[in-house]
């Protein structure tokens, strides 16, 4: 079965909005090369540590780090449990970020901690240790991290990894530019299939291929009216409109009674008796105020399938 085009208006909308997400939260952290220290011990963790940049830092600026953890099989990392020395100081405490699990048993862990100097020097060095415990001794072991340094110089200093730190301001412009572009392509999406929606909903014929003509447009509104009367509706405003749908088919005005029968019988139109039976009858019941009897009720539903079926009538409804 086929789906309908609001139906693939809304599946549309749901992937652009499944897309948007996935992309917002989708972890692309990029883990670095992990090395054991060969001072520590075999199971010791393995910690790297990085900086946004490497120079330009002057006294007293927020330095975020983030602080990448190898925990081995076997042995628990206190993340809570940093001390450091040297010349900063720990301004906020590590916030755990990510812990991704690994097939050879170890997990990967991603913190971030902020520091602080206020030493005026060409380059700062943190110095850190933490402890981590053997889940078979249950015993506590201190490992030192490797020393991190960063410079407040604004010059090469003749290193050959020089990081430059992430351009964050051509990033979000980048992110802001695509997110648009998503939610831009899915209003678009949405409207272009409402609109293929509608223009396929028009009224069609019973076999689905045409538009309705007048005269089916007028049976359509003939069926409906002469149902209410079958029912015993007899209100003047079923009458007017039959008469208003026939004039409607065949362009023909009605100021006051009796001009379309008068127009009618100079002309040579081929529904001449049926036009002047149904205006007749209909005007009886409008201007005159009375019931129709269930003859002229039928004079008027055949004078009406007379046009439909394209059968018009060489006689002519005599005077009552």
């Amino acid at each position: 079965m086929k789906k309908k085009l609001w139906q693939w208006a809304l599946v549309t909308v749901a992937l652009v909005a499944v897309v948007m997400g996935v992309l917002h939260f989708w972890d692309r952290t990029a883990w670095p090369a992990f090395a054991a220290d060969a001072k520590a011990p075999a199971d010791a963790p393995q910690v790297v540590a990085t900086v946004p940049r490497d120079f330009g830092w002057r006294t007293g600026d927020v330095i975020p780090i983030d602080l990448y953890i190898k925990q081995l099989p076997g042995t628990v990392v206190d993340t809570s449990n940093l001390a450091i020395s040297g010349d900063f100081e720990i301004r906020t405490q590590p916030k755990a970020m990510i812990a991704r699990k690994q097939s050879d048993g170890s997990t990967y862990m991603k913190l971030r901690f902020e520091v602080q100097s206020f030493n005026v020097s060409k380059s700062w060095t943190l110095n850190a240790n933490m402890t981590y415990a053997r889940t078979a001794a249950k015993d506590d072991q201190t490992v030192s991290l490797p020393a991190l340094v960063v410079y407040t110089s604004m010059t090469y200093d003749g290193r050959a990894d020089i990081q430059q730190g992430p351009q964050k301001l051509l990033i979000s412009i980048l992110e802001a530019v695509f997110t648009f572009g998503c939610v831009l392509a899915g209003v678009l999406g949405t409207i272009v299939c409402f609109v293929w929606y509608n223009h396929l909903n028009k009224p069609i014929v019973s076999n689905g291929k045409y538009p309705l003509t007048p005269l089916l447009q007028v049976k359509r509104n003939f069926d409906l009216i002469s149902v209410r009367i079958k029912r015993g509706d007899f209100s003047p405003q079923n009458y007017e409109e039959l008469e208003r749908n026939l004039r409607w088919l065949y362009k023909l005005e009605a100021k006051t009674r009796g001009q379309i029968e008068l127009s009618v019988q100079v002309t040579n139109h081929p529904y001449k008796n049926e036009i002047t039976t149904i205006v007749s009858l209909c005007d009886k019941r409008l201007y005159d105020k009375v019931l129709l009897t269930d003859e002229e009720h039928e004079a008027i539903f055949q004078a009406f399938q007379r046009i439909f079926t394209g059968q018009p009538s060489a006689l002519k409804l005599q005077e009552r």
